[in-house]
């Protein structure tokens, strides 16, 4: 392996967004449904990663949810543009 790969492998990722919050995980990702609700999105999905690992893979994971969610008003716009 190249340095160049090799130290893009141990590079860490840089991008995302995140809030720490002083609330158990399901009123967390309660609040988060009705603040996206709120603003007008949609869940499309909700992926519960510690659920899959146990499911797919017999691993124990940490709290963690996906929300994949869509603001079709703002869809349509930016769809919508030529």
């Amino acid at each position: 392996m190249s340095n160049q790969s090799s130290s893009r492998a141990k590079s860490k990722l840089t991008y995302g967004y995140g809030r720490t919050l002083d609330l158990p995980f399901d009123q967390a990702v309660e609040g988060a449904r009705e603040a996206l609700k709120a603003e007008g999105f949609g869940l499309l999905s909700e992926i519960d990663i510690k659920q899959k690992l146990k499911e797919k893979l017999g691993v124990d994971f940490r709290n963690y949810m996906i929300l994949g969610a869509c603001n079709p008003a703002w869809h349509t716009r930016l769809c919508s543009r030529s």
